[in-house]
This record gives C-alpha cells, sequence and structure tokens, in this order.
C-alpha cells in the first residue's frame, strides 16, 4: 500500500466542490427529453446530432424565454450579492488536447441567441485542441506542484473569482453551466447523475437513448441553485426547457441553408 500527498489538480478540484456544497442548496433531480425531432433535423441536414451542442444552445434559449434567470449569487465580503449580465454566457469544461497531455479546461460561450449548434460545436472542438500556454491558472493546476504557495495563491485567485460580482461577470463568467459525460455512453447503461456549481443551473448531460421504435431520449442531470431559484422557478425552467426541445424552434438549431 502506498499513501501519499494528492497533487495539486485533485486538492484543488476537492476544493472548488467543497465551497459549491457548502455555500449553496442544491436542488438537483434528472430529465428525460423526447429529442427526436432535432436528431432527425441533424441527420437531413447531413451533420451528426451534438448532445453537447444541442444543450448549449437549449440553454441559451432558456435564457432568452426567461431572462431573469441570468443572475449568478455571490457571497461577497460585504455580504451576498446578484449579479445580472447583459449577456448570455454558458460555462462548459472541455478536455483539451494540451500537446498530448490531456486535461479539463473552462470554456466560456457567449452571443448563444445567434448561433446554432453547428458553430457552438465546431468552436468547442477547436477549444479542444488548445494547450495551457494562454491559460495562467491552468498551468499553476496541472503543473504546479503540491505546495504551499501554490494553494495559498489558488485560494486567492478562487477568492477573487467568487466573491467580487463585478470581476467575475467582467471577465466573462457566466451564469450557466452544461457539462458532459456522454463520451462514455453505452447502450446498456442509463446513467443519470448530476454535476453541482455556483451558478443558477447546472445541466449535465448523461447519455442518449435509442428506443425500438426509432425515439431519442437525452438523459440529464440537473442541478438548481436553491439559494437563488425558488422551487416554482425552478419547475418553470424544467417546463420550458422540455418544450424547446421536445417541441423544439428546427431552424434556431439545425438552419437549412
Amino acid at each position: 500500500m502506498r499513501i501519499r500527498k494528492p497533487s495539486l489538480a485533485e486538492w484543488f478540484l476537492h476544493y472548488q466542490l467543497k465551497f459549491s456544497f457548502f455555500e449553496y442548496a442544491h436542488l438537483s433531480y434528472c430529465m428525460d427529453i423526447d429529442v427526436t425531432a432535432l436528431v432527425q433535423r441533424a441527420e437531413k441536414v447531413g451533420l451528426r446530432f451534438s448532445p453537447t451542442g444541442v444543450t448549449i444552445k437549449a440553454v441559451g434559449l432558456l435564457a432568452q424565454k426567461l431572462p431573469q434567470l441570468n443572475r449568478i449569487l455571490f457571497h461577497s465580503p460585504w455580504g451576498m450579492r446578484i449579479a445580472e449580465p447583459d449577456e448570455i454566457r454558458v460555462n462548459i469544461p472541455v478536455i483539451i488536447q494540451n500537446n498530448g497531455n490531456p486535461v479539463l479546461s473552462a470554456l466560456v460561450l457567449g452571443g448563444l441567441e445567434e448561433k446554432a449548434v453547428p458553430e457552438i460545436h465546431s468552436e468547442i472542438k477547436e477549444f479542444s485542441k488548445s494547450d495551457l500556454s494562454d491559460k495562467p491558472v491552468g498551468r499553476i493546476v496541472y503543473e504546479g506542484k503540491y505546495t504551499w504557495y501554490n494553494r495559498l495563491l489558488l485560494r486567492f485567485i478562487h477568492f477573487i473569482a467568487h466573491r467580487f460580482p463585478k470581476l467575475h461577470v467582467r471577465n466573462g463568467g457566466g451564469a450557466f453551466s452544461v457539462t458532459s459525460i456522454i463520451r462514455r455512453d453505452v447502450p446498456q447503461m442509463w446513467l443519470r447523475g448530476t454535476g453541482i456549481g455556483h451558478t443558477i443551473f447546472t445541466a449535465t448531460i448523461n447519455g442518449l437513448k435509442r428506443s425500438s421504435d426509432n425515439r431519442y431520449t437525452l438523459l440529464l442531470g440537473i442541478d438548481c441553485n436553491h439559494s437563488v431559484m425558488s422551487g416554482d422557478e425552478f419547475s418553470l425552467v424544467s417546463a420550458t426547457l422540455t418544450e424547446i426541445m421536445a417541441d423544439p424552434d428546427l431552424d434556431a438549431f439545425y438552419p437549412e441553408s
């Protein structure tokens, strides 16, 4: 048996999750949404259906339909503050190639009102080819040693990012998050899990299932930040998201031209 210290990345992951668990109340649940119309539309225009791209676009449309959702709760040094950004942005973790040493890095997608799924998918794909050379925090997390100095530095960066609303919004942080574990989806597995975060809404893409009659079901895990969203509001969010994805504006997702 071997006992070791955590890597800096392992320690920082724990630090961030502990912050999200203890600073916010979470209302987590699972949704199965029929996305047959969107899968068929993607096939019709000659594209492969993108569960991640579709979910991000759906969240963007959700924020357009319910603009009051575009808010983020902060526990600032002066007490609770709620930031209401002018732009709809979605945070998404992406595995970047990083010169053959893959790591997770955060991408923030904006301008979703104008972007269709192919554009969103292309932006994620392009980001996935990048490395840590232009990501200073990522370099500290994945290349730094587990020293008191690096842990203190990451604590300070995290404090600034999550306690000062203006700085967070000014640096591009979004009020919504989407994450995906669908890359290891297999037909025999029906996985339902939820991620958590500090944003008002986090969607986790668990899987895409095809039935014997060729219907497609997207398995989503949803985490609503109950500290800033009421139960009635989360019910509205669920119904609206289902409507957007199950009875979609097809041209908004996959334009024919």
